[in-house]
């Protein structure tokens, strides 16, 4: 059974959370605060559920800790914000989707399965190494490097590299990299916007090779060696 974490300090709402959850087949653990979340992020999770809203601080401040440190964990934010400064913000940190309350628990469901899919990732069926600028992609290992130094990206961020890799020099369609990557209907392109300005910032020098193909998409260009 995959792991779940649910960061959620609503007591009903947890409860009925949680037990939604375990009938689907989930191994649940829950945490009702940002102190008892900090200590309990780092376990080994397939996924977190993560409330903005708890008692003694904010979800984003959890968010950031967990990804400042390296995790690549599929994070779902599940909160009551519902403007979109709140969403791109916690996209910006990390999060791989964000679900507004009240919701359906059935897309809840829906959208943890996708994010444990592209965490999972799926190799493609030749192995390849691409040079990206001064960024070696192996989209075998799943791994993206620069000397050194390995990059930490989340599951979607992978998601769209990956995606963009196979398509090498080819501009692709918003909308197809949406709904390849975020998986759910839904999807708004600021959504895309935000996790694709968070990859160009990990890409730092190289970020000139994610361009952005104007009334199209974005294109993946190659570097010396690909």
């Amino acid at each position: 059974m995959a792991r779940l974490l649910v960061i959620e300090d609503d007591q009903r709402l947890g409860e009925a959370l949680c037990s939604e959850l375990r009938g689907a087949g989930w191994t649940v653990s829950w945490a009702r605060d940002a102190h008892t979340a900090r200590q309990r992020v780092t376990e080994g999770w397939d996924a977190i559920l993560l409330d903005l809203g708890l008692p003694d601080g904010s979800g984003l401040d959890v968010l950031k800790e967990l990804r400042g440190g390296g995790s690549r964990v599929p994070v779902l934010v599940l909160t009551a914000r519902v403007r979109g400064p709140d969403k791109v913000k916690a996209l910006d940190l990390g999060a791989d989707d964000y679900v507004t309350k009240p919701f359906w628990t059935d897309e809840v469901l829906a959208r943890l399965r996708a994010v444990v899919r592209r965490s999972e990732g799926q190799a493609p069926p030749t192995a390849r190494t691409l040079r990206v600028g001064g960024c070696v992609l192996n989209l075998d290992a799943q791994r993206l490097t620069r000397g050194d130094r390995v990059i930490a990206l989340t599951p979607t961020e992978w998601a769209i590299l990956a995606y963009l890799a196979e398509r090498l020099d080819r501009p692709v369609r918003r909308g197809q990299l949406s709904d390849a990557v975020l998986q759910v209907e839904d999807a708004h392109e600021s959504a895309l916007q935000a996790h694709v300005s968070r990859l160009r910032r990990k890409l730092g020098p190289d970020a000139e090779h994610l361009q952005t193909v104007w009334g199209i998409g974005y294109r993946l260009t190659p570097g010396e060696g690909s």
